[in-house]
């Protein structure tokens, strides 16, 4: 694939357009080489847009923006955050504060609604030198012809080379939106966490702890997704639990939930009789980002289903048990302690591996 941007455009520009549907677990190996971007390009103003270009809001997308917009705001190479919009009136709002920013180049990177992005990037940078990612040409095809023919260039990600690991899919298009070689040996960043986050859950778990005696020892637990292939199912969770909580007494437990959860999953735990003598809660990262990494760092074991978790415990080199369906190999973290795969749904892997996985991480923590 030849690049997108030379360098002599790079050292001429001097505000960019950084474009892409969002989630934790893109952003976290994202990252790495944006930061190394801006090292090699000090110079440049670099802004984000994680706006997803539906026309129809989520429900989850205010969630989403609070996420994203208080761990964005704390990376140094990051100028500005442009975050989802809630309708097309505020993404038109958006798209005009854009407009006002006189962005020298724009690069989008989508596998899902580019002529959405490669529309608005344009006019975002009517006369910018504008490039990103053509996906399944063949759908809106009378579309995305008239959207990408606007375009200085783009690269069909539908023909791009198949890669073992994410990480790996984003070195490979990057090196050519960007122009830019990326060292296959460059480390992936791991994660800084304020001090004032840790302390606030180091005695938030201190407390948790001290409502059993016994418990000293703490696995954190995120046993719901985005979707429902990806869930573990109530009855596994609780065969889980119960059987870590038989042989080890000791561990406590916390679910890890999205806000919506949070209330009826507390209510479910009560109404649980497997649950009957064992300290566990509920809990979600309703305050700010960074406090579940700084549960993360907190819990002696991670179990997580969840893309983002599992990768923001390996950024912190967390001990984790790692459940996916094995369509999703691409996205395992690339040091967890074990990784287990279902067939096709998370329910295919059984208690008793999920039992032994857990002694082997325990035995060699």
């Amino acid at each position: 694939m030849k690049p997108l941007i030379s360098d002599e455009q790079w050292k001429d520009a001097k505000r960019v357009l950084y474009m892409t549907h969002l989630a934790i677990g893109d952003y976290y190996y994202q990252r790495g080489f944006l930061a190394d971007l801006k090292r090699r390009y000090p110079h440049i103003e670099l802004d984000i847009w994680i706006d997803d270009c539906r026309y129809r809001p989520k429900s989850w997308h205010t969630g989403r923006n609070q996420v994203l917009g208080q761990w964005l705001s704390t990376e140094p190479h990051i100028r500005r955050i442009y975050p989802i919009a809630a309708s097309k009136k505020e993404r038109k709002e958006t798209i005009q504060k854009a407009v006002q920013e006189n962005y020298d180049l724009v690069i989008f990177f989508a596998d899902k609604r580019t002529e959405n992005f490669a529309s608005i990037a344009r006019q975002i940078a009517p006369k910018g030198w504008v490039v990103g990612t053509l996906a399944k040409p063949k759908q809106k095809w009378l579309k995305k012809f008239f959207a990408f023919k606007k375009l200085n260039d783009y690269i069909n990600i539908d023909n791009s080379p198949k890669v073992a690991h994410i990480n790996d899919k984003y070195r490979l298009h990057f090196s050519c939106l960007f122009g830019v070689k990326f060292d296959a040996n460059m480390p992936i960043l791991g994660l800084d966490v304020p001090s004032e986050q840790q302390e606030s859950m180091r005695l938030w778990v201190e407390d948790f702890k001290a409502k059993q005696a016994e418990t000293n020892k703490l696995v954190l637990v995120n046993h719901l997704s985005t979707t429902p292939k990806r869930d573990l199912s109530w009855n596994h969770l609780v065969k889980l639990i119960s059987g870590i909580h038989t042989q080890f007494p000791e561990y406590a437990f916390v679910l890890n939930l999205p806000p919506a959860e949070l209330t009826p999953i507390k209510n479910k735990i009560a109404e649980t009789q497997a649950f009957n003598g064992i300290n566990i809660t509920a809990f979600s990262a309703i305050e700010h980002f960074f406090q579940l990494p700084a549960l993360i760092l907190q819990s002696d074991v991670v179990i997580t289903v969840e893309t983002a978790v599992m990768h923001l415990a390996s950024g912190l080199n967390a001990h984790q048990l790692v459940l996916m369906r094995e369509s999703a190999k691409q996205w395992q973290p690339v040091n967890a302690n074990k990784v287990l795969f279902g067939h096709s749904i998370i329910n295919d892997i059984t208690v008793t591996d999920m039992l032994a996985s857990f002694n082997e991480i325990r035995e060699n923590q």
